[in-house]
Parts: structure tokens; C-alpha cells; sequence
């Protein structure tokens, strides 16, 4: 992206240098704008005496806080207002607290901070200063108007562009004259030189990219993969498994460590002791991550007391490429490579989920759905654009085009053949029980939850 001069939130700064929060890409930027209430020109006085009170509070949801004005309203109302401006976040114990770039803002009292905060999180916030600078005196109206010709806003008020001005003023970037025009002024002229803003050009020449990634599989997987047809894609395990994580290692450095100890091949009870060494896991979650490494297809049973790397298995650390990771797995789990597909705009879990839910008729839980996107992401196939927002990466859809894909079988909504002689009571707990079982396969915090649930499959299928 262009235009701007400002060093990000991971560039280095020189003494007395201003560092600008780096902005999200433009994809995930909110679509809305922060409002407090009240005249536009106190927007930011008003915000500033939030984040005040919210900083000098408990931070719970039902806490009411007084900002002048007569203004009562509790913490819960600013966060909802404030939720996506980067001013606010959790703190990670169901509680409210200022962000760490709005506490430096407080803190310095530079507004060119808090502009910053706003730039970084808001769709077309920093943008209207070039807009207006070089379509100078227009009115609210003609700047909604550019504002959908150069960056394809598709808004059909004016009230989006009239909340982003009323910051800018607030902030006294920009000014409004008697007749309702709009000007940049002299503040707003030497921010927009620390900001780096996209241009419509940015964002034509972002469309036509479309770079060639070259992603060649081992043989031996290729070959694999060659022999699947839709009855086998469809008999895929659903399960995605308990693989233990450190905190000094990624989901694919784990798999690598694990994988790595069965060459040569290795007994249970070793296997077993490894984990509880380098995982700190205990001896039932241990054959948890061993029986998941064994359904993913990269170990399997050598003799009647050892496990030994698959051939896939070892053709994957052969070539230490994620991506053949993912190929391997992708063949013993179902609906791994068909979520790329699925990709192409920026999407959440839940809205993936109901996708895959209505387009191949399974059941698979949120918690399911988000460990594989968790396995895409540390394979380089998708890419996380902000918190729970994935999309595909130009390999990942490559890679996609290598592989054997289920076909949707089902039309939106409609309901899968192996369920449908199900009675509704057998049906309701059938799906409870799956959730359960995906969802604490992947609880690495609760273990015995996982062992519970696998006991209640068991004695639900007799």
C-alpha cells in the first residue's frame, strides 16, 4: 500500500519518533465507524473520557461509568460502540479493558495517536484526507460519492461518511465550512504524511494480481492422493485428534517433533515418555496424540509393540514442506483441502462452518472446522487477516488445485441420507455426542474430557 511515510507498529523508531499503529489490511478493516453520541466535534473528548473512566474501573460488562454530560451508560454500551476501533479490548477474564495503543494515546495526549488507532482498524478513515485533498471544498454528499467511485464503498447513505468526518474534526484534521464544505487543514495535511493510506490504484492492481505459485508434492504423495475417487474422500475420518502443543512450538513443529521420534520406530511406552518429557502431557493424552498421528496416516503399527513412520509420513519430513503435510492429512481427514476452496474472501469459522454444513451435508462442530483452519494456517494454505478473519494464500489454492476434492452432494439446507432414517431422538444425541468428542479432542487444557467422550461413543454404538 502507498502514499505514506510512517515507519509501522514494527518498524524501529529513532528517539523522539512517532510511531503510528501498523494498519489491517484493507479486506478487514470495520466496515462501520465508532460513534459516541453527542456533537461531532467532541468525539474524541468523549472517547478520551471513556477510556478514562473504563481504565479507573473494574472493567465489568454491567459497571456503569459517568463521562460528563449527564451521561450515564455502562461499560457494556462502549464496548459494543468502541468494540472495533482498536481503543478497547478483553483482557482475557470476561472484562473490558483500554488497548495498549489507546493507553499510550491517553497517556501522551497526542491526538495523531488516537488518528492513527482509528486509521489502522476503519475502512476509508485516513483515505478521506487524500480524497479531500485532492477534491478539495466538496460537500458531504460528493465525498460519498467519490468515496464509491475510488474504493468501491457500496454506500448508499451518507451517514458512514458523515462519522468519519465528524472524528476527523473532532481531531481537527478536518474543518467544515458555512456552506458545508470540506477541507483538509494544516494538521490534517502533515498526518496524512505520517499515514500509510491505500489508493484505489492499491486496490485495482491488488484485484489483477494473481501470482503463480509453483507448489510440487513429493512423488510418493502424489501418487497417493492420484488414487482417491469419491467414495474414498467421503469415508474419511471426521475427527481431527488431541495433538499436544508447547508454547515454544507452532501446531507444525509440534507434528514435526512427534513424527520425528517414530525413525527409527519407537515402542508405545517410549513414545509415551517423550510426551510427557517435551509435552508435559499425561499417559492418556499421550495415546490420544498417538492414535491422532495414526489416523492422519504419518505413523502407523511396525509390530505387535512398535510404531514406525508411514511411507507418506516419512516422505513428508523428507521434504519438510507444510504444505505436504497438509496433503497427507488431507487424504485420511475429511474436509481439509476442500475449506480452501472456500477461501477466496475473507471469512470467519462460524459462517465456514455452516458453508461446509449445507454444501457436503456433515456435521462437523466450530471447534472441529477451527482446528483445521488452525493446521491450513501453520501449513501457509490460508492466512489469518485479523482474529478469527482467514483467507486463502495464492499457494494455498494453488495446492488446492493438486488435490482430490469431495463434490457438494447436497443442496443448501438439506439434510444428509446416512441421518435421515434416524429418529429425531437417536438424531439429537448422535450430533451431541460428535460435537462433544470434536471438541474435546482438541481441548489440550482437559484431557480426560476426550477420554469421557470417547466412552460415550462407545456405548452409544453398543
Amino acid at each position: 500500500m502507498t502514499t505514506g511515510t510512517s515507519p509501522s507498529a514494527s518498524t524501529p523508531a529513532s528517539e523522539g519518533e512517532l510511531v503510528l499503529p501498523a494498519p489491517r489490511d484493507w479486506t478487514v478493516r470495520y466496515g462501520g465507524c465508532p460513534w459516541l453520541f453527542g456533537p461531532m466535534e467532541e468525539q474524541a473528548t468523549r472517547a478520551r473520557a471513556a477510556l478514562l473512566a473504563i481504565r479507573d474501573s473494574d472493567g465489568a460488562h454491567a459497571t456503569e461509568i459517568e463521562i460528563g454530560h449527564g451521561d450515564a451508560r455502562k461499560i457494556s454500551w462502549y464496548s459494543r460502540q468502541l468494540g472495533s476501533s482498536g481503543l478497547i479490548s478483553s483482557n482475557g477474564q470476561g472484562r473490558v479493558r483500554v488497548s495498549d495503543d489507546a493507553e499510550r494515546w491517553l497517556d501522551s495526549k497526542d491526538d495523531r495517536i488516537l488518528a492513527g488507532i482509528l486509521h489502522s482498524r476503519i475502512l476509508l478513515f485516513g483515505e478521506i484526507l487524500s480524497i479531500l485533498q485532492t477534491s478539495p471544498g466538496i460537500t458531504h454528499s460528493e465525498l460519498q460519492t467519490r468515496a464509491n467511485e475510488l474504493y468501491n464503498t457500496g454506500w448508499k447513505t451518507v451517514d458512514p461518511i458523515r462519522k468519519r468526518v465528524g472524528w476527523l474534526r473532532s481531531l481537527q484534521l478536518v474543518e467544515l465550512s458555512f456552506d458545508n464544505k470540506l477541507t483538509v487543514t494544516e494538521s490534517g495535511r502533515e498526518l496524512f504524511e505520517l499515514l500509510t493510506v491505500v489508493s484505489p490504484e492499491d486496490l485495482e492492481r491488488h484485484e489483477q494480481a494473481t501470482p503463480q505459485v509453483d507448489v510440487s508434492l513429493p512423488p510418493t504423495i502424489t501418487e497417493h492422493l492420484a488414487t482417491f475417487g469419491q467414495d474414498d474422500l467421503a469415508s474419511r475420518k471426521q475427527a481431527f485428534g488431541y495433538i499436544p502443543r508447547s508454547s515454544s512450538k507452532s501446531l507444525y513443529e509440534s507434528l514435526h517433533h512427534l513424527c520425528s521420534w517414530f525413525d527409527p520406530a519407537i515402542t508405545k511406552e517410549i513414545f509415551l515418555e517423550r510426551a510427557e518429557r517435551d509435552f508435559d502431557v499425561k499417559e492418556s493424552s499421550g495415546m490420544s496424540a498417538l492414535y491422532a498421528l495414526a489416523a492422519f496416516g504419518l505413523v502407523e503399527r511396525s509390530s505387535m509393540t512398535e510404531y514406525q513412520l508411514s511411507e507418506l509420513g516419512r516422505s513428508w519430513l523428507d521434504s519438510n514442506q507444510e504444505l505436504s503435510l497438509a496433503a497427507v492429512i488431507h487424504s485420511n481427514l475429511n474436509i481439509l483441502g476442500e475449506l480452501i476452496g472456500h477461501l477466496n474472501e475473507v471469512t470467519r469459522v462460524p459462517e465456514l462452518q455452516k458453508l461446509i454444513s449445507s454444501t457436503y451435508g456433515v456435521d462437523i462442530s466450530a471447534q472441529g472446522i477451527r482446528s483445521r483452519v488452525n493446521l491450513l494456517v501453520a501449513c501457509d494454505a490460508i492466512e489469518q487477516l485479523a482474529p478469527g478473519r482467514f483467507r486463502a494464500t495464492s499457494a494455498g489454492k494453488a495446492f488446492a488445485d493438486q488435490l482430490p476434492l469431495l463434490e457438494p452432494e447436497l443442496e443448501p439446507g438439506a439434510t444428509p441420507a446416512s441421518v435421515q432414517a434416524q429418529g429425531p431422538v437417536e438424531l439429537a444425541e448422535h450430533s451431541r455426542l460428535v460435537r462433544e468428542l470434536a471438541d474435546s479432542s482438541t481441548d489440550s487444557q482437559k484431557p480426560e474430557h476426550f477420554e469421557a467422550a470417547v466412552k460415550n461413543i462407545i456405548s452409544f454404538l453398543g
